[in-house]
């Protein structure tokens, strides 16, 4: 990634370094956390905790923007890959249940109270 620094030389940056670089400001930014919070005053604008803005002085928007969306991203895809179940090539594959009987026959004899449907919603 190219950007622009103040004093109009391009440097390379790296997405890892702009993470790095966003903690710093919401860390440097500590002080406004409260306010970020409330209470507000009426006619006050809630800007957060202004990150946006205070980062793209360095770094354009758009990358900003971008690098968080490749990290909610990457994040999701870690998150499905270890929880969703999967078969060999990495496909979503619906798990099998070993309950295959039918209420009435064999084991599961058709009784009244026996069984009970819970549906939520």
């Amino acid at each position: 990634m190219r950007s622009v620094g103040p004093s109009s030389r391009s440097t390379s940056v790296s997405s890892q370094q702009l993470l790095l670089f966003l903690l710093h400001v919401l860390v440097s930014q500590q002080h406004h956390m409260c306010h970020a919070f409330g209470p507000f005053s009426p006619g006050d604008l809630d800007k957060g905790f202004n990150l946006l803005e205070t980062a793209s002085k360095v770094v354009p928007q758009g990358r900003i923007v971008q690098t968080a969306k490749e990290g909610w991203k990457f994040a999701w895809k870690r998150m499905m890959a270890e929880l969703a179940p999967q078969d060999k090539t990495g496909s979503y594959r619906r798990p099998s249940y070993t309950f295959d009987g039918k209420i009435g026959e064999g084991k599961f004899p058709d009784e009244a109270g026996r069984y009970h449907l819970y549906v939520g919603n």
